[in-house]
């Protein structure tokens, strides 16, 4: 599970440093980003990414525990953890 964690994190880091990039050069029209940018990108992912991933296993663990099987447990978990982007299906 800990590095299930770690590779979304780095996965979510990769893909919003590469669309940030690419807001600043089509978008904006810059030939390169400022030294900031990845920094400020790193430290938003990775809090971000690791609190979410702690609710999310969280979630996931306490529906388990209360006798529901794996695949119902993760489908609850995902559903009700990011219920603001995710309604319940």
């Amino acid at each position: 599970m800990p590095i299930l964690m770690m590779g979304t994190i780095i996965l979510s880091y990769v893909v919003s440093l590469g669309f940030g990039w690419w807001i600043f050069e089509h978008l904006f029209g810059y030939d390169a980003i400022s030294y900031r940018l990845p920094v400020y990108t790193f430290v938003f992912m990775v809090a971000l990414g690791i609190d979410y991933n702690i609710m999310l296993v969280s979630r996931i663990r306490e529906n388990f525990n209360q006798g529901l099987s794996w695949k119902d447990s993760i489908r609850n978990g995902v559903s009700l953890t990011g219920e603001l982007f995710l309604p319940l299906v």
